[in-house]
């Protein structure tokens, strides 16, 4: 089964989830023009972060990297254009799957970061993790220029069950760049939540 936690478009009511989001990306979010414009502009850029933490390869999470990106890189059966990283507490691109290395801890505001210090911009942003809740950063970073991240479609992807919790910002930043958080339990499940990210326009 796949769980969609973030919806703001299957029929809640907006002005409930502006108690939700922090005004400040509310404000970018309207004034990119990314609220008004959804479902009018294609995304066809697309960068895959794997969590290359301990405890990704300890729980066999692994095991799924490589047919999500297989799967990624072919959906609709055509070859999209694909980045891959790998991310713990640092942030490094690579050139295949097997070239992860299994280490330290998870910190997914590394990965905000390098977005916006290497300009990465209009593409579907995917992070894969696992359904560990330890967040490695405890403070919430006030001083980030947030504006080039409206222009993504940022995702992420939890492989297992187990509650996996993020600061009140990062939950902010996907949802104001019309991304989500998928689960996935098995590998049944991949197909159907690559459909759902790629099916989403910015």
């Amino acid at each position: 089964n796949t769980e969609h936690t973030l919806d703001l478009n299957s029929g809640t009511d907006f002005d409930i989830w502006q108690f939700c989001i922090d005004k400040n990306i509310l404000d970018l979010w309207y004034n990119s023009g990314s609220f008004a414009s959804s479902g009018t502009q294609d995304l066809d850029k697309i960068s895959l972060f794997f969590d290359n933490s301990a405890s990704v390869e300890r729980g066999g999470v692994n095991a799924y990297f490589a047919e999500i990106y297989s799967k990624t890189k072919n959906f609709w059966n055509s070859l999209h254009d694909l980045d891959l990283y790998s991310y713990n507490f640092d942030v490094n691109k690579i050139l295949v799957t097997n070239d992860i290395k299994f280490w330290g801890y998870s910190d997914i505001d590394r990965v905000i970061d390098y977005i916006i210090n290497n300009h990465i911009t209009n593409q579907r942003i995917i992070l894969v993790t696992d359904n560990d809740s330890f967040n490695f950063s405890t403070l919430e970073n006030k001083t980030r220029d947030l504006g080039s991240l409206v222009t993504n479609q940022i995702s992420v992807i939890k492989i297992g069950k187990g509650i996996k919790t993020y600061k009140q910002e990062i939950n902010n930043i996907l949802a104001a760049t019309n991304g989500n958080i998928y689960e996935i339990s098995s590998t049944s499940d991949i197909d159907t939540v690559i459909g759902k990210i790629l099916d989403i326009k910015n």
